[in-house]
């Protein structure tokens, strides 16, 4: 019986080393870094319904809201970013 389990945790194992992908590949392909891909995207703001960002039903935002963002940069320096939401043109 021991060894009954001992051979199905061994297979259960290498299928998971399979599926998972720790066996190499003979040809891996290396991905494209998209810093290195032109931008060719065109904007048209015509193709947008409206200008006005606080008629949004999922992301509001309220005229006098600041939003406060506080962190560290990569040297360890203390970063702070507010932004406040002002009324649209």
């Amino acid at each position: 019986m021991k060894v009954i389990s001992l051979i199905l945790s061994l297979l259960v194992i290498f299928s998971i080393l399979l599926t998972t992908g720790c066996i190499k590949e003979k040809n891996p392909v290396s991905p494209t870094n998209p810093i290195d891909m032109p931008y060719t995207m065109e904007i048209d703001p015509s193709d947008f319904e409206s200008s006005n960002l606080t008629g949004n039903a999922y992301f509001r935002l309220t005229p006098g809201v600041t939003f406060i963002f506080e962190g560290k940069d990569e040297d360890g320096l203390e970063i702070r970013v507010d932004i406040i939401v002002e009324e649209g043109p």
